[in-house]
């Protein structure tokens, strides 16, 4: 299976994001989807994929007490360890491994498995979901979510940062594929949905060209308002996608470890 990025992107990509450490809000992006979560199925461990530096792993531990994990290509120490210490938990809090997820042998499951902004980073969308659901208990949940680039955000990264454009699988951000993909993969109680009302972003290299901040300026502060009166979630505008499912109680050999 192709990945889009590799270890050297990763590695560049956050240590030019050393400003992103700091205390996570209860309120922090999703965290209604994994509080729903955890009240209807009561997960105790938890396992990030992709998760470097480890955002949510920190948030489930912080606020809901989970034994959590996250495996990742990059795991840069200090980084994490500063995160911790910023959301005043030890730096044992979060089981972190680096390590490629396909290369990977675990050696139990977990009852939450979830994903951001990883799944469409690879060219095979059922492959590397059904590597989601081969590590969740059954019974347990898995949660994807990924941006939605059909969308005017996606407008903006394909004009404006077509290098970061293409480093994203376009073809797996539709609601009908999502569906079919986390059922193949073994999912029951699908859901899959758009998420959020509006946003725009682009990375630093991007967003100071002038044409992006001219076009940015026009379309975002109107829609943003628009958006926050009507609170409605549709294609052309929703930044995100999100998918839940539970793995079935019956493990099948195919599928186990």
């Amino acid at each position: 299976m192709e990945s889009l990025t590799g270890k050297a992107f990763w590695t560049r990509y956050w240590e030019n994001k050393t400003h992103m450490i700091q205390p996570i809000s209860r309120k922090y992006i999703f965290g209604d989807l994994f509080e729903s979560i955890i009240h209807q199925y009561q997960p105790k461990t938890a396992l990030e994929i992709g998760g470097f530096p480890g955002f949510y792993s920190v948030f489930l531990k912080k606020y809901f007490g989970l034994d959590t994990y996250l495996v990742d290509i990059v795991v840069i120490e200090d980084f994490l360890k500063r995160l911790l210490e910023a959301n005043q938990l030890s730096g044992d809090s979060v089981h972190a491994i680096e390590s490629d997820l396909f290369q990977w042998k675990p050696d139990r499951l977990f009852d939450l498995v979830y994903s951001n902004g990883f799944i469409e980073h690879f060219d095979d969308t059922l492959k590397v979901v059904q590597s989601h659901v081969d590590l969740v208990n059954p019974g347990g949940i898995v949660l994807i979510t990924l941006p939605n680039f059909r969308s005017l955000n996606g407008w903006f990264q394909k004009i404006f940062d077509p290098v970061n454009y293409a480093k994203h699988n376009i073809a797996c951000m539709d609601v009908a594929f999502l569906r079919y993909v986390a059922r193949q993969a073994g999912l029951t109680n699908v859901q899959v949905f758009y998420y959020g009302y509006f946003s725009i972003w682009l990375e630093p290299t991007a967003r100071y060209k002038p044409l992006a901040k001219l076009f940015r300026l026009l379309c975002f502060y109107p829609s943003k308002a628009f958006f926050k009166i009507l609170k409605i979630n549709i294609k052309p505008f929703a930044p995100y996608l999100v998918l839940v499912g539970q793995r079935s109680n019956k493990i099948s050999e195919k599928q186990g470890i």
